[in-house]
């Protein structure tokens, strides 16, 4: 699904702006 694939990188570059700020 097109919103599906749109979430994935929005997760991806969640966890990496929390792991970046850590």
């Amino acid at each position: 699904m097109f919103a599906e694939e749109y979430k994935l990188p929005c997760y991806h570059l969640l966890i990496r702006s929390l792991w970046l700020w850590q």
